[in-house]
């Protein structure tokens, strides 16, 4: 071996190592396995830092599936991290209760905080459809963002959507169910609230199962984002010929399993999101703290009309 033997004449020759010696053999292969276990250490630890996967196309091999992900070893250090992530999510889901899995979580100290309800649905033969949210975000969650958008044959899209409206507090009416227990109506890591502003209203009827949706006010018709309204920021803000009056009343019943992010999530698709962010301190220091108060849960279900008005003006 010329690796074997380039040792032995560097030993002999500074260390007066007796190359006759079994024993001095021994140590000069033990040094030379070190030295290749190294360098292939070294060389391996490269490409993971360096070279990124093939890229995940279509079935048509013409779009590059997201996420896109980064190097392998970034790729595979964010797989463990979504790994510490799925057991975290699963002793949270093992702990909750149905009645806090639908609350408000108390909010996190940072400006980013966000904590949305959505209701979305579409007409099974028809082009009715619409979309809705509420949230809170901002510092202490004092602030909602709230959406409305219906899409219905005969009538268009009518629309409602605006940010930075004041919270009002509302407890919900079954606060005091007897099927709940004194530590969840106390836990305050929880807000049992049901989301409501600007006449949108979201009421739970039974946690995980059944959800009332209710809105009685004016829509645009057409849509225009709060950017493009605030640009115009004329009179015609006070002009109701393109609002209609709309009253909808609608019931959410979930007839599917829950997908809960992170816990449901395919590790290595998690692996890839976090992997494209930025590293650092922040990163892993806002990584830690949002897994400890952070919770994505999604269901499908069928909705029923209860009854649905206009008022054309």
């Amino acid at each position: 071996m010329m690796m074997n033997d380039y040792i032995r004449d560097m030993l002999s020759t500074y260390f007066n190592f007796n190359t006759t010696n079994i024993k001095d053999h021994i140590i000069i292969f033990v040094i030379t396995i070190l030295i290749i276990n190294a360098t292939t250490f070294i060389y391996v630890i490269k490409i993971l830092l360096t070279t990124r996967p093939l890229p995940i196309t279509s079935e048509n091999g013409k779009r590059i599936l997201k996420p896109y992900g980064s190097t392998y070893g970034k790729n595979y250090f964010a797989y463990f991290m979504a790994y510490i992530a799925k057991l975290r999510e699963r002793k949270k889901a093992n702990k909750m209760s149905l009645k806090q899995l639908e609350a408000f979580h108390k909010p996190d100290i940072h400006k980013y905080w966000n904590e949305s309800y959505y209701f979305n649905g579409s007409e099974s033969g028809t082009n009715n459809r619409f979309i809705s949210r509420i949230s809170r975000h901002g510092l202490n969650a004092k602030e909602m963002y709230i959406v409305l958008i219906l899409d219905l044959n005969g009538y268009g899209i009518l629309s409602l959507e605006e940010d930075h409206v004041p919270v009002v507090r509302n407890k919900n009416n079954n606060d005091d169910d007897d099927d709940e227990t004194d530590e969840d109506n106390t836990n305050t890591n929880y807000i049992y609230e049901n989301p409501s502003g600007m006449n949108l209203t979201y009421t739970c009827i039974e946690p995980m199962k059944k959800w009332r949706i209710e809105y009685k006010g004016m829509l645009t018709q057409g849509y225009q984002s709060p950017e493009e309204k605030k640009k115009e920021n004329n009179d015609d803000d006070n002009d109701t010929n393109n609002k209609q009056y709309v009253e909808i009343d609608l019931t959410y019943t979930n007839q599917s399993d829950t997908f809960w992010y992170m816990r449901d999530e395919n590790q290595m698709t998690l692996a890839k999101n976090l992997s494209e962010e930025p590293w650092g301190y922040s990163f892993f220091k806002y990584c830690l703290e949002r897994s400890h108060n952070h919770c994505h849960i999604e269901t499908f279900g069928k909705y029923i009309y209860i009854y649905m008005k206009f008022t054309l003006t």
